[in-house]
C-alpha cells in the first residue's frame, strides 16, 4: 500500500463517534449520566461545604449568655459601664460632693466645708439598681427620703445615660435634706447625762447646724430643710421638758436652806 492510498483511507474513513455508549446494568440500558451519580452517591470522598454553610449548627452569641436574650456582662464590661457612668456622675455633682468607684458600684459622697474632710452622707449604687445610704457612717433607709424610687440597672452601654440621671435624681434629694439637730437647748443640757433615750453627739463629722447635742437613740439624721429636727427628737425633747418641770415643781415644794 502506497504513502497516497494510506492518507486517503484515513482522511476519507468515518470518525470515531463521540455519543456516549450506554451500559447494561441488570439487563437494562442506563445513561452514562445516571451511572455517574449514582458513582457519587456511594463514593467515599467526604465532599466539603462552605463556612456559611456548615452542617454544623451555629452557635448564637445571645444563647451563650447568662442572661436569656441579653450579651454576656462579664467583670471587664460591667467595671468600664461603672466608669463612664462615675465620669459622668463627677461632672453633675454639687460641691462638696466626690464620686468613687470600687469596682462592684459607685459611692458618692458629700464631704465637710472644713479643711479636715470628713464624710457626713454617702449614697451607694450597684449596676442591680440598689441603693444604700448612710448618714454618719450609721445606715438610714432610702425609702424614709425618696419615694416611688424606680432605679435602672446597668447591663448595656445604652443603659449609662439612664443610671447616670437615677442616680443624680437620689443625690439632689438627699443634697436637699438636712441634718438633724437633736435637743440643743441649753437649759435641758443638766439632764443629758442621765438620759436613756439620747445619745450625746460632739459633731465629730463637723455640722454646721450645730456644735453638740443629744441625738436620739432613734435619730433618723436627715430632716426637710425647714425643720430643725427629726419625730424622735422631737419626743425626746418632750421627755427633757417633762424632766425639767418636775425637777422645778420638787424645788418649789422643796426650797433649798
Amino acid at each position: 500500500m502506497t504513502v497516497g492510498s494510506i492518507w486517503k483511507k484515513a482522511r476519507f474513513s468515518p470518525e470515531p463517534s463521540l455519543k456516549p455508549k450506554w451500559r447494561h446494568i441488570d439487563g437494562n440500558q442506563i445513561s452514562p449520566t445516571v451511572v455517574e451519580r449514582r458513582q457519587l452517591a456511594t463514593s467515599e470522598v467526604p465532599v466539603t461545604c462552605p463556612l456559611n454553610h456548615s452542617p454544623e449548627k451555629q452557635k448564637d452569641p445571645l444563647a451563650m449568655s447568662p442572661i436569656k436574650g441579653r450579651p454576656d456582662t462579664s467583670d471587664h464590661s460591667t467595671n468600664h459601664l461603672l466608669a463612664l457612668a462615675a465620669e459622668a456622675l463627677r461632672m453633675r455633682l454639687k460641691p462638696n460632693w466626690i464620686c468613687v468607684l470600687d469596682g462592684k458600684g459607685i459611692h458618692t459622697m458629700q464631704l465637710s466645708r472644713n479643711s479636715e474632710k470628713c464624710v457626713q452622707r454617702r449614697i451607694y449604687f450597684n449596676p442591680r439598681g440598689d441603693v444604700h445610704l448612710s448618714v454618719h457612717c450609721v445606715p438610714i433607709p432610702i425609702s424614709n427620703f425618696v419615694s416611688g424610687l424606680k432605679m435602672v440597672k446597668l447591663h448595656y452601654q445604652h443603659d449609662v445615660s439612664a443610671f447616670v440621671a437615677a442616680m443624680e435624681r437620689v443625690v439632689n434629694i438627699v443634697w436637699q435634706l438636712e441634718i438633724c439637730t437633736g435637743v440643743t437647748h441649753e437649759k435641758y443640757k443638766p439632764f443629758w447625762a442621765s438620759s436613756t433615750r439620747g445619745k450625746i453627739d460632739e459633731n465629730p463629722y463637723q455640722e454646721a447646724r450645730y456644735s453638740v447635742t443629744l441625738r436620739s437613740l432613734q435619730c433618723c439624721r436627715l430632716v426637710r430643710p425647714r425643720k430643725r429636727m427629726c419625730h424622735s427628737c422631737a419626743r425626746l425633747l418632750d421627755t427633757l421638758r417633762l424632766k425639767a418641770r418636775s425637777r422645778a415643781k420638787k424645788l418649789q415644794s422643796h426650797p433649798m436652806p
